[in-house]
């Protein structure tokens, strides 16, 4: 095994790490965020037929994720989907937005940095998981931006 697929293993069980230890109490049987997150038994697809549908991929991945799991257990795949990647992008793409080598560690509190910040907090809490998502495609974007 190579040294890159090393590094990307040990950058995956960081961010499944840090995913479990922000999540812990969260990820019990059961709905949480009851107020905007309840993935019921029927998702409703089509919300808004006039206007733009910006949350349609979203909300058809979670309409399949509850037909075949559950709600609740969707619910928990979508946060720690988020999670994971709120970790993982910035070990991922930090390196190549700002072009170092050697960081001798520094990518992982960069990354924590990303994930746990009271942005992602207040968002998290207010049940605004589009502008999270958002947040966390915003390092790949501007990554491919640059090389390109």
């Amino acid at each position: 095994m190579n040294l890159k697929m090393r590094k990307n293993y040990t950058y995956i069980l960081f961010s499944l790490l840090g995913a479990g230890v922000v999540l812990w109490q969260l990820l019990a049987s059961g709905y949480v965020l009851t107020l905007d997150m309840v993935f019921g038994p029927h998702v409703g697809v089509v919300k808004n037929i006039g206007g733009i549908l910006h949350t349609l991929p979203m909300l058809y991945t979670l309409s399949f994720l509850s037909l075949v799991f559950g709600g609740w257990v969707a619910q928990k795949i979508l946060l720690i989907t988020i999670f994971f990647l709120l970790f993982y992008f910035p070990l991922h793409f930090l390196k190549k937005i700002f072009n170092i080598e050697n960081t001798y560690g520094a990518e992982y509190i960069m990354s924590m940095f990303f994930a746990i910040n009271p942005f992602i907090y207040e968002r998290f809490l207010a049940g605004q998981l589009d502008v999270i998502i958002g947040y966390i495609l915003l390092l790949p974007i501007v990554a491919y931006l640059i090389q390109f």
